[in-house]
């Protein structure tokens, strides 16, 4: 559904928004629905319960200038994808596991 909304610039589900699916993953299905909307310039994704990584997916929103994934439990490196984002200005990862 998130799909055809091509023009959305902020996707906000911080602070109690769970992006866990039903089978306690870390919410793979919402990832790929933030990663079809190219023209978004700021994900705000902050305390959502996402767990282990960021997938390298994350690259295809490059128009993206804010990212914030701070208090959630990710613990994998950051995917080498991220350098796609080349008007990304803002990234927060305070606050996950210490192998960030």
């Amino acid at each position: 559904m998130i799909k055809r909304i091509t023009l959305l610039l902020f996707i906000g589900l911080a602070w109690g928004q769970d992006c866990t699916a039903d089978d306690g993953t870390d919410g793979v299905e919402l990832w790929d629905e933030c990663y079809s909307i190219e023209n978004t310039d700021s994900l705000d994704l902050s305390n959502s319960g996402i767990v282990d990584s960021i997938p390298s997916e994350i690259g295809n929103l490059i128009n993206l200038f804010y990212l914030d994934l701070s208090s959630n439990n990710l613990k994998s490196a950051i995917p080498t994808s991220i350098g796609n984002l080349i008007n990304l200005r803002h990234l927060d990862l305070s606050d996950n596991r210490e192998t960030i």
